[in-house]
């Protein structure tokens, strides 16, 4: 299950609602408003905010616990379609995400969990504590990071060191854009 409740952290439900709700406020417009670059806008409005069914979706809506998981595998999903990804990394493990990835056409999948993401054009993480820095110099790479929320200082640190890439900030996940001819960008979405 990707978004599991963890009894564990409800001493940090307060904090965690507040900070959800400036990430809110705080954010870019989801529907593309106002976001200059026209790869992210071409992104917003035909991948994120993408209406039409897909043939999967309902095999998805299966897999998905809940709305909000719901949501985040049809995203992925239909990034995986829409930018044509072949050669798939899964790094950590997510029962979810595998059986997602088994109803996408025409990839290659490793979930050997390697390190070194060279060689692939999208990599799932659902620990972003297990990629090492140096692995994100790849040019032409979707990273899709699961839980940045609570692995904050690490994605912090992933945006720091990074050069040509863009960075989608959702809150409870992120995703990297590495090419050669992008400028760093960093864009906070709602979902």
């Amino acid at each position: 299950m990707i978004f599991k409740n963890n009894n564990s952290i409800m001493h940090n439900r307060p904090k965690k609602i507040l900070a959800r709700l400036r990430h809110r406020i705080t954010s870019n417009s989801s529907k593309g408003f106002g976001i200059h670059s026209p790869f992210v806008f071409d992104f917003i409005t035909n991948v994120v905010n993408e209406k039409n069914p897909y043939y999967s979706y309902k095999a998805i809506e299966n897999i998905a616990h809940s709305d909000k998981e719901e949501k985040y595998l049809k995203l992925i999903y239909r990034i995986i379609n829409y930018y044509k990804r072949k050669n798939v990394l899964f790094i950590s493990r997510d029962k979810d995400i595998e059986r997602l990835l088994g109803l996408c056409e025409n990839i290659n999948v490793d979930m050997t969990g390697r390190d070194n993401i060279d060689g692939y054009d999208f990599v799932y993480i659902a620990d972003i504590g297990t990629l090492p820095d140096e692995s994100i110099q790849s040019s032409d790479v979707i990273i899709c990071i699961n839980n940045i929320y609570n692995n904050s200082k690490q994605w912090n640190r992933l945006k720091r060191i990074g050069r040509s890439k863009i960075f989608i900030d959702f809150f409870d996940f992120g995703i990297i854009f590495a090419k050669n001819n992008f400028q760093t960008q960093i864009y906070k979405l709602t979902f």
